[in-house]
């Protein structure tokens, strides 16, 4: 796992970019080694996102999702959860921008 946050940060550094956002599923698969980021298959999007920089990893998710993904789904590295209500896309907006800041 570490060498694919390596990987990332590697490329942060080449791009010159602060941060990435990794939200689809299959992208939020590889990072987790697996791990499932979706209650429907039938969408790209993730209930989750992986705000990955230089020298944190966050994990945005809502609150119903978060404890199930980090007991079922994430491990091999430390990251930090960053929650919003199940019920309100303007606030997952809104912790997204709390993140980047």
């Amino acid at each position: 796992m570490n060498n694919k946050i390596d990987k990332i940060r590697s490329l942060l550094n080449d791009k010159c970019l602060d941060a990435v956002i990794i939200s689809s599923q299959s992208n939020f698969a590889w990072l987790s080694d697996g791990g499932r980021g979706h209650v429907a298959i039938s969408t790209e999007a993730s209930v989750a996102s992986f705000f990955v920089t230089q020298d944190e990893i966050f994990l945005i998710t809502n609150n119903i999702e978060a404890q199930r993904l980090q007991n079922e789904e994430i491990g091999g590295f430390d990251y930090k959860v960053k929650q919003y209500p199940w019920y309100d896309n303007e606030k997952a907006e809104y912790n997204n921008q709390r993140v980047i800041r």
